[in-house]
Parts: C-alpha cells; sequence; structure tokens
C-alpha cells in the first residue's frame, strides 16, 4: 500500500486558516483538445479522460463524476459517466454537484445536487427525475453528501448560521458560525426522522476546530460526508475539526470521536486524519477517510483506514492508500471500497482517481488539464435513455456516410444504417459495430434513396432504438429553420417531404436567435442580429453560400423574415426606440429604406408573415408582455391591437394556405400557447390555447408549413432538444427531434 508517514500534521492546521471559506481551485484555460467532438452531438465537449493503467483485477463498472469546467473554456460542467478505458458513456451538462449512483427502493438509480434549487435530485437510468430531497425545519441541503438506506430514508447535510459570541476565545461578539446539522428525512414524503446539531446539548465544543475564531464568519466543523453505518448510527467527516464523529441514531449522543482535539482514540501507527473526507465503514469493519492532508510537509493525500477497539479506545493504522510520486489536494476527494475487495481514491483538484488491489495500482484516470470533480464513485449500470439516438449524415455519389450517437445508452452492440425513399421504406445498407459514444457507419444507397435513419443494436441484434429520419435530397427545400447555436454561430435545418435534413452550420457571430425563409426562386434566406449591432443576411443556393450582407439597423430584438414576391423578404425587427421596423430585403442582399411601422415590441420581439391574400401580418410583445398585432396592406401602415397574455421572447407568425394565420409563443412559465387569426372575422384571435411543454425562455417558438400544407411548431425544452407538433392548432402530441 504503499509510504507510511508519522508527521505532525495536525499541529500546524492553524496555518492553514486560508482554507476556511474555500481554497483557491484550479483555474486557466482549458485547451479545444482536452475535450472530445463529435459529428453527432456538438453540444457535447466531453472531458477527454485519460486512463493510464488499467490492469487486470480492476474492479468492474462505470465511472461518476461532476465535471467542473474553468470559466473561459470550451467545455461545459455537467454531470459525466465513463467507462473504465476513459471512454464517455453519458454527458449531462448542467451545474450538478456530487453525482453518484444509489440504490432507490432496491432499483438503480443516481443522485446529484442541484445548487439552483437546494435540492437532491434522484434520476433512474433514463435520467427521468424519481425525486427531489429537500432539508426540513426551514434548512436547506447543502451538495457535501446524501446517504439513502434500503428502506428509504436518507441523510442530508445542512450548514446552518448561528450568531455566537466568541470574545472568550478572542473572537467577534457577534460572529457568525457555521453549525453543523445532520437531517434524516423520509425519502418519500420528506419528514423529518432525526436531526442533529452540532452546537446543541451533544455536539461538538467550537474550541475543538482548527481554524481560528477571531473571523467575521466561522466554519468550524464544515461536515463534508455523512453515511449509516452497518449498526444504523451515522458516521460524519468534520473536516475544520479533523476528525470522523460517530452519532447515536436515537438519542443524538456522540458515541466516539476518532482524530482531531477530542479524540476518543489513542492512534497506533499513525497522527490520524488531516482534514478528511468521505468518512465510511468499509466490509471488513474497518473505518476509512480520504485524508487531504493539510498542513503536512511535504503535503500529500491519501486513502487510509484504521481498526478500531472501541474497548481498548485504540485506533490502528491498517491500510493507506498512497500513490507514488505523491498527490495533494487541499479539498475534496473520496475514498471507496469496491465490491472485489478493490479501493478506489479520487485525488479531487488534480484531477486523478487511482485504484489498487492487494497494493499495487492497477487503474489510474486523469482528467485533462484542470479539470476537476468532486468524487469519483464506480457503479453498475444499465442506461436507457427516453431520447432516441441522434445522427447526422451525408451522401457522396452512392456513398452515404452516417455518424451515431445515444447518449446514456449502455446496452449498444453496434449501429445499423438505413436507407430508403422515405420513412416507411428503411432497409439495411450498412453496418457497424459500436466504436466508442459515436459510431460511423457508411453504405450505398441508390438514386432515389433520400431518407437515412440510424438504428441502435443490442447484442443479440434486437433493435434497441432509431434516430429520427433525416432527409438527403438536394435542391430547394419547403421549409428551413435557424437556431443560433452553442459558438453563437448560425445553424440551419432543411424539410424537405416532411423530413428534417442534418444541421448545417452557416457561420456568423449572433447575438439574438436568428430566423431564415425560403424565398421564391427557391433560396434559402438568413437573416440575423450579429456583432457588430446590426442585421446581417446570407443566401443559400444549394451547394452556393454568399457572404453576410450588413444591413445596418439599430435592433433590440432578433429579426423576423418572410417571403415576397420576385424572390424578395420582408424583415421586420424592434428597434432601439421599442417600436417595429421593417425592411425589403433584394435578392443581391441590398435592401430599402427602413420604414417605422409603430406597435410596441419591447417585451420580447416581433413576428411576421404574408398571408395567402397579400396581406401583411404582425405580431409583437409590449412591454407589459402581452401580445400586440396588425395587418396592414401595401403601405405598410398598421393598426395595432392586444391578443392579450403574458409571454416571454418573440412571437412566431406564419401563414397558412387556407388563408389564416397562427400565432405561437412561449408562456411565462414555460408552455407553449397558440392563437389562430382569422381573416374572415377581421383576423380577430381564437383565444389562446395551451399546447404544453416545458421550454427554454432563452428561445422562442419556430414554426414552418411543409409540403403537405401542415403547420409545424418547433420549440426548445428545457432538456435542451428540439420538439416538434404538427397541425392542426391545440391537437396532437409532441415529438421529441434533436439536442440542440
Amino acid at each position: 500500500m504503499g509510504r507510511r508517514t508519522r508527521t505532525g500534521a495536525v499541529g500546524v492546521l492553524l496555518a492553514a486558516t486560508s482554507l476556511l471559506w474555500g481554497p483557491a481551485l484550479p483555474a486557466g484555460a482549458q485547451d479545444a483538445d482536452d475535450f472530445h467532438r463529435y459529428r453527432s452531438r456538438p453540444d457535447l465537449p466531453i472531458p477527454a479522460i485519460e486512463v493510464t493503467t488499467h490492469e487486470a483485477g480492476t474492479a468492474p463498472g462505470l465511472n461518476f463524476v461532476d465535471v467542473r469546467v474553468p470559466a473561459g473554456s470550451p467545455g461545459r460542467d455537467g454531470r459525466l459517466i465513463y467507462d473504465l478505458d476513459g471512454e464517455p458513456v453519458s454527458f449531462r451538462p448542467g451545474t450538478p454537484r456530487n453525482y453518484h449512483p444509489l440504490t432507490w427502493f432496491g432499483q438503480q438509480a443516481a443522485a446529484w445536487f442541484d445548487p439552483r434549487t437546494r435540492e437532491w435530485v434522484v434520476e433512474d437510468a433514463s435520467c427521468r427525475e424519481l425525486a427531489r430531497l429537500r432539508a426540513g425545519n426551514g434548512h436547506v441541503a447543502d451538495e457535501h453528501d446524501l446517504d439513502v438506506s434500503p428502506d428509504g430514508r436518507a441523510l442530508l447535510v445542512v450548514y446552518h448560521a448561528v450568531t455566537v459570541d466568541l470574545t472568550p476565545y478572542g473572537g467577534r461578539a457577534d460572529a457568525t458560525v457555521i453549525e453543523g446539522v445532520v437531517q434524516e428525512i423520509d425519502a418519500r414524503t420528506g419528514e423529518i426522522l432525526f436531526e442533529w446539531r452540532s452546537l446543541g446539548d451533544d455536539g461538538i465544543p467550537i474550541t475543538d476546530t482548527y481554524v481560528a475564531l477571531d473571523a467575521p464568519r466561522v466554519d468550524y466543523l464544515h461536515i463534508n460526508s455523512v453515511a449509516y453505518d452497518v449498526d444504523g448510527d451515522i458516521l460524519v467527516s468534520a473536516r475544520n475539526t479533523s476528525e470522523v464523529i460517530k452519532i447515536d441514531r436515537d438519542s443524538g449522543e456522540v458515541l466516539w470521536r476518532l482524530g482531531g482535539k477530542s479524540s476518543s482514540f489513542a492512534l497506533v501507527g499513525d497522527d490520524g486524519p488531516s482534514w478528511p473526507h468521505d468518512a465510511r465503514r468499509r466490509p471488513d469493519g474497518t473505518v476509512s477517510v480520504f485524508d487531504n492532508g493539510v498542513g503536512r510537509s511535504p503535503n500529500y493525500s491519501r486513502g487510509v483506514a484504521w481498526r478500531l477497539d472501541e474497548d481498548a479506545g485504540t485506533a490502528t493504522l491498517v491500510a493507506e492508500w498512497r500513490p507514488e510520486p505523491d498527490l495533494y489536494t487541499a479539498v475534496v476527494g473520496s475514498n471507496r471500497a469496491l465490491p472485489n475487495g478493490n479501493t478506489l481514491a479520487s485525488f479531487g483538484t488534480t484531477g486523478q482517481a487511482i485504484e489498487w488491489r492487494d497494493g499495487e495500482v492497477v487503474w489510474t484516470s486523469r482528467m485533462p488539464g484542470s479539470l476537476w470533480t468532486y468524487r469519483t464513485v464506480r457503479g453498475s449500470w444499465q442506461g436507457a435513455p427516453v431520447e432516441p439516438p441522434v445522427a447526422v449524415a451525408e451522401r457522396t455519389g452512392s456513398t452515404v456516410t452516417a455518424w451515431a450517437t445515444w447518449n446514456g445508452a449502455t446496452e449498444v452492440a453496434g449501429w445499423e444504417l438505413l436507407a430508403g425513399p422515405d420513412p416507411g421504406s428503411l432497409r439495411v445498407v450498412g453496418a457497424a459495430p459500436r466504436s466508442g459514444f459515436e459510431t460511423q457507419v457508411s453504405g450505398a444507397v441508390g438514386a432515389a434513396d433520400d431518407v437515412v435513419a440510424l438504428r441502435a443494436v443490442g447484442g443479440g441484434g434486437t433493435g434497441l432504438g432509431t434516430s429520427v429520419p433525416l432527409t438527403l435530397a438536394a435542391g430547394s427545400p419547403d421549409a428551413v429553420v435557424a437556431f443560433r447555436g452553442r459558438d453563437d454561430t448560425v445553424v440551419t435545418r432543411a424539410l424537405h417531404d416532411g423530413v428534417w435534413s442534418s444541421p448545417h452550420s452557416r457561420g456568423g457571430i449572433v447575438t439574438a436567435e436568428p430566423d431564415a425563409t425560403v424565398l421564391s426562386d427557391g433560396t434559402q434566406l438568413i437573416v440575423a442580429r450579429g456583432a457588430p449591432d446590426g442585421l446581417y443576411a446570407r443566401f443559400v443556393d444549394g451547394d452556393a453560400v454568399s457572404r453576410w450582407y450588413p444591413l445596418g439597423g439599430q435592433l433590440t430584438s432578433g429579426p423576423s423574415v418572410t417571403p415576397g414576391p420576385g424572390a424578395t423578404a420582408l424583415v421586420t425587427v424592434c428597434g432601439a426606440d421599442g417600436d417595429v421596423w421593417a425592411t425589403t430585403l433584394l435578392r443581391d442582399g441590398r435592401r430599402t429604406g427602413w420604414r417605422w411601422l409603430g406597435g410596441d415590441c419591447r417585451g420580447g420581439g416581433t413576428g411576421v408573415t404574408r398571408a395567402a391574400d397579400g396581406t401583411v401580418v404582425l405580431a409583437s410583445v409590449a412591454a407589459d408582455r402581452s401580445v400586440r398585432v396588425a395587418t396592414t396592406g401595401a403601405d405598410l401602415v398598421g393598426r395595432w391591437r392586444s391578443l392579450g397574455g403574458v409571454v416571454t421572447g418573440a412571437p412566431e407568425l406564419t401563414a397558412r394556405p387556407a388563408g389564416d394565420a397562427v400565432v405561437s409563443v412561449r408562456g411565462i412559465h414555460g408552455p407553449t400557447y397558440q392563437q389562430q387569426l382569422d381573416p374572415r372575422r377581421g383576423w380577430a384571435g381564437s383565444g389562446w390555447r395551451n399546447l404544453g411543454g416545458d421550454t427554454t425562455p432563452a428561445r422562442s417558438p419556430s414554426t414552418v408549413i411543409d409540403d403537405r400544407g401542415a403547420l409545424r411548431l418547433l420549440v426548445h425544452g428545457v432538456d435542451e432538444w428540439v420538439f416538434e407538433r404538427v397541425d392542426p392548432v391545440g391537437s396532437g402530441g409532441w415529438r421529441r427531434l434533436w439536442p440542440l
């Protein structure tokens, strides 16, 4: 198990008071090569985990980490599962904390802390939310730990600020002391079953801390792990008193303390824990921690275990997991026994995790650059995501090449490339074994095979899931939509015969959602608010893509565009004065002068469409977040009236072949609403209809008309996927399409 060191680490901890409020964590820009880039999932820059050791005897399973990415990095924070070769299995962007597997009422599950709501989220193997666990008694939970018992009890950590007179100890009369609280709740009902408070009668004296007591805020205990012991009592790791505490779950009495100033045990062969993390009872009966070793000279961190003799009052060092050369992480880390008897230790801010078997290193992984994680926890996992596989494809002559991913799926053995003239006539034209998070598949196709899809297959050849079909058709599309990509460039997808294409990157640097349309000559037109501020336009005619034409203007929102006669287009924007303005864009990239249309678009932006009879229909979101509409003739002077509602973002307008128009908006609480504007009743509205869905406030709906004349509504879900709903208004269901 490597070297053992018996330094007086605890005695010099007083010098480390700068760690009280949170030490400096790794910072600095990451190189783009530190992240995997996938053709089918450009939205997922996943850290490139390097596995430097993988020997026989490594424990099976997958590794769960919460990825912490420095500001300015090309990557994203998120919860990551990766295999023993470092290959990603699942990555969910966000700001999770302490991601780990657990057993939830007998089924496999995972949990992570949501710092926005201060709740623990429990989800199943399909990433569907099972529960949210909250602290009670007016407290909020902390991210440091969660432990769930087989019968559905959950241990939570709370940091409770209390005003305490510390003048007897050289401190302030009104010092804010952070009390450590452990709560046990019923995981189903949230009922508090037990609570222990560190400043209570059965608590821990403030003077047992190793941090200075003269600061305005004193985090004297700093609980960073909580776990059930084998007898049902509770083990707590207290970083700032440098100890492990055992608490009687029935009475709240402190049964013993290992390490620190008031240890219940004489330490044999070791100096005890030094600002530890992750206290656990191991299967062999020993107690282990991840020992950060703050204050040791030289600095090093380790995993360590002691055998306790409560009758004799001794704690004997029996195992130490210390790499060569040393690694040191002043904060965070974990140390876990694995089912096969191995030990996995995560060295926090170093980004490294190391597994030992019988004293020898059998597995090592390293995060790139300055990325780090709170813990690395291994568990068995069978992922079956609810979203479909994602694919992109391109055709060169008679060969189609496609790339497929299925984020979170663990049972995929291979992929089949399907092709045919339409979605109902697909056949297998190629296959390949799974080659990692993304797999490339090629196959030969006929001239009429304009539609492809990718099907994931299991070990026995059983189909597990199929991607949304993609069109390979060339020529003018029936419709086109534009999105603002994660790198602030424009991304488009075209619609041919009811099937969407793979995404196309159109460049640019945009500052709001772009819009796109198909002109009367079949050319695609993209309009966007760009940087520097102003309106920009780009034309796409087959493989020919124009430059971005700067069109000027002072915009406060993204533009809206509708085709006009003679390959022209009418573009509306919200001006700097909060009013609606319009210009006509010509096919050569020139425009007419700006025309004032009045209205009020200060609440979110504008929408425009041209009805079958030539009437121009306008919409805006006013300062009070209600929707306003106007209809105009050739003079483009509108009269505005209110449709009511309380919405966020810009309105979306689309004329239908029947002669009416539909306005779509995002309600302030997330659902999408639609209203029909009927020309037979003076373009009066039908009233808002709630279409449901949980959409992101950062993006507005999009609507297009397909080759059958059906209205297709696209919205952006909070899970970062695009969903589609097809005509008629208010009927049908949502279909998941692709990630943003």
